[in-house]
């Protein structure tokens, strides 16, 4: 229906090294979207996110190639247009006021947050992602992919900015690392050592909850990370 309103044709066809293609000038174009999406939702935030790349930035001529990294990407020093295209279809398929009430205060449990992303229809990534960036406890996410930490998303009130495992294993004794390691089975929600995450820099007297979703057909980890507090 949107995509529409901007005169922008959405095909499904096959695509190598992408997830989505903008092609728009003078006000019409075609998104394309990689026909090997299996996941309806997956699909419908690359949509969302072409859409941002319409409202957002309309020079004479676009045409961005979003792989992947590009759909997963929330950093603005990174890619300033793909950040930006990310946050739009946060916005557009999880509007701030709706996802904040149907957060209800809960924390970013990745059992409770799949519930959020059937509401909304979104991947169970995007959601968490949208918790961290706008939901009522500081939180924190991260992607482990092929055994290595891909990325860190932390809200602003979370209490740590960075880690020190990018493209590397996770920590051993995080949740995740136990997954990668020894294969474990995690409980659904797991108290881990502020040291574990973040060095010995961290206070020891500090934890976090750690929630994990491994998914090993896509060989990620999606781990959420929120400060423990014992009368949850």
């Amino acid at each position: 229906m949107i995509a529409g309103d901007r005169r922008a044709l959405i095909e499904s066809k096959p695509m190598q090294m992408a997830e989505g293609r903008l092609a728009y000038r003078n006000g019409r174009g075609t998104i394309s979207i990689a026909e090997d999406i299996s996941l309806r939702q997956k699909e419908r935030f690359v949509i969302a996110h072409e859409i941002g790349h319409i409202e957002l930035h309309q020079d004479s001529e676009i045409r961005p190639i979003c792989d992947e990294d590009a759909i997963n990407e929330y950093r603005e020093d990174k890619q300033p247009l793909e950040a930006a295209a990310n946050e739009f279809a946060g916005e557009l398929l999880m509007p701030e006021e709706m996802f904040v009430d149907a957060c209800n205060e809960s924390p970013p449990r990745l059992e409770f947050l799949g519930e959020i992303a059937s509401i909304f229809r979104t991947s169970l990534t995007s959601s968490a992602i949208r918790y961290a960036t706008i939901g009522p406890r500081p939180a924190a996410v991260v992607l482990v992919r092929g055994g290595n930490v891909q990325w860190f998303w932390p809200n602003p009130r979370f209490p740590y900015k960075y880690i020190d495992y990018y493209n590397e294993p996770p920590p051993r004794e995080s949740v995740a690392g136990k997954i990668l390691s020894r294969g474990e089975t995690p409980e659904d929600v797991e108290v881990v050592t502020a040291r574990t995450w973040f060095g010995d820099n961290a206070p020891r007297d500090q934890y976090f909850c750690e929630s994990t979703h491994y998914s090993e057909r896509y060989d990620r980890i999606l781990c959420t990370l929120w400060e423990y507090e014992p009368d949850i």
